[in-house]
């Protein structure tokens, strides 16, 4: 299963997922899309 998630470059937003996407919290089951976009493209 592919999972697609999208937030915004400020710090807060990157610190919510940065363990899924440094690698630290990984799984076999899925596939994380990683999008940093602005807010009015999201």
């Amino acid at each position: 299963m592919e999972i697609s998630v999208g937030h915004t470059p400020d710090a807060d937003d990157a610190f919510m997922f940065y363990g899924m996407f440094s690698g630290k919290i990984t799984s076999s089951d899925f596939t994380v899309t990683h999008v940093i976009e602005d807010i009015e493209n999201l």
